[in-house]
């Protein structure tokens, strides 16, 4: 096996996560994600804008520890954001550029060497295949993809890709998540059809790592929750069966489990663990058919085609989406809850009194001790610090009467409708809130 590249990662691909995050989600999101991940840079905290600039040059060096716990918290982020997970993955690997998260290029740069193997044979497909760990490199640096089993027909190619990460806090890292959508359908870079067929064939990770509940083993059988799942399997007889040796890749043999059935996480909604899948093995597997065709005669015309466009059009916005962001950082709304006039000021200026103040007051204590930004009317009108009368609370009037002044006076702490019987806090600026 070749040798993986064992240097800190920079925060490129971290970058890309970042851009994709302006793009497709508002402020306060971006800033929830972040706050939660504190960056350490020689045993010092940054300060959010040092963080911030830092992603988005992408030259800061970080560790592989936090790295993947980034990737690991995106997910379960987005789930108990209510947003939609896959549509959110589509958009960063394909929607920071159009069908990109690269520029046309940094594309072509990171393949400069292999440029012109795009030209030989009759396989465009497979030259990007054998060609992948200088683009994941990218995503993940200390890593490697390899394509261990290569078999033609007269009209299909299949493909075993084996993916080996350094890491050594064996911080689980979800490749089937992060990896296969890119692999999918990154054919269409070079005017190819996406991968027909592309399954997870083998996880590193440990079953209990990939979900949580009560594993147990009988003799050779994996019990999950009381049930048969899976069977243990030696990794070399599982290697033989896919048709490579593990010795010629430099792996040692261990003991791994193989899923007899599907298992889904209720809280992801999605197959976790994969029947017939291999997990524990150390390395990634992934399975790639597809149907052979024919070659367009320039595959890279598109990405060179797109250079202009992209430095032009795409860079300029996300770099403005990013000056506006970081520059939101620095600007700062004081808010202070009078306690003897039941009043809020905001700068040292009056701003509302009674009801309207006390809903500002509720949303703004709620939002500084447990981050929360949604909110349902209903909570209140039944707390009669806010609704005296909750037979005819009123309560509607006079949010809308303080969502009206948050917008003509302080567009960047706004209230607004979120769904039937709710609404939600969106700040564009750092908030300072007190009561006194």
């Amino acid at each position: 096996m070749g040798a993986v590249r064992k240097v800190p990662p920079q925060v490129n691909f971290l970058k890309h996560l970042y851009a994709a995050m302006l793009l497709h989600m508002d402020d306060t999101k971006v800033k929830l994600f972040w706050k939660k991940l504190p960056m350490v840079m020689s045993k010092q905290e940054l300060t959010d804008i040092q963080k911030f600039e830092a992603l988005w040059t992408g030259k800061t060096r970080i560790s592989t520890e936090y790295f993947l716990r980034v990737l690991n918290s995106l997910e379960p982020f987005l789930i108990e954001e209510g947003l939609d997970v896959a549509q959110f993955i589509h958009g960063l690997f394909f929607g920071v550029y159009p069908g990109r998260y690269l520029s046309a290029k940094d594309l072509l740069y990171r393949l400069n060497d292999t440029l012109p193997d795009f030209f030989k044979g009759n396989d465009v497909r497979g030259v990007w295949l054998e060609n992948l760990s200088c683009m994941h490199m990218e995503i993940c640096p200390q890593s490697l993809h390899e394509v261990v089993v290569s078999k033609e027909t007269k009209l299909k190619t299949t493909k075993l890709l084996m993916y080996s990460l350094d890491n050594p806090f064996n911080v689980p890292f979800d490749y089937e998540f992060w990896v296969k959508p890119w692999i999918e359908n990154s054919p269409l870079l070079f005017d190819m059809p996406d991968f027909e067929n592309i399954q997870l064939v083998g996880d590193a990770r440990r079953v209990q790592d990939v979900l949580i509940g009560e594993w147990d083993t009988h003799n050779n059988d994996l019990m999950f929750d009381g049930s048969k799942v899976g069977k243990k399997i030696k990794y070399n007889d599982w290697a033989k069966k896919q048709g490579f040796s593990l010795v010629d890749f430099g792996l040692e043999d261990r003991l791994c489990w193989q899923m007899d059935q599907d298992v889904s996480c209720p809280r992801k909604k999605r197959v976790v663990l994969h029947k017939g899948t291999l997990y524990g093995a150390g390395e990634s597997f992934l399975e790639i058919i597809y149907k052979k065709a024919r070659n367009v005669p320039n595959p890279l015309s598109n990405l060179i085609s797109s250079i202009p466009n992209d430095d032009e059009k795409y860079t300029q916005i996300i770099s403005e989406k990013s000056t506006a962001f970081i520059h939101s950082l620095t600007q700062k709304i004081n808010c202070i809850y009078h306690r003897d006039g039941e009043s809020i000021s905001i700068n040292g200026k009056h701003f509302v009194r009674n009801v309207p103040a006390k809903i500002l007051r509720k949303v703004m204590l709620q939002y500084t001790y447990d981050g929360r930004i949604e909110f349902e009317n209903l909570e209140f009108k039944r707390d009669p610090e806010i609704c005296l009368d909750t037979v005819n609370p009123n309560f509607e009037g006079r949010l809308n009467r303080l969502m009206a002044n948050l917008e003509d006076k302080y567009p960047d702490m706004k209230l607004v409708r979120h769904r039937r019987g709710g609404f939600k806090l969106v700040l564009n600026c750092q908030v300072n809130f007190r009561t006194i």
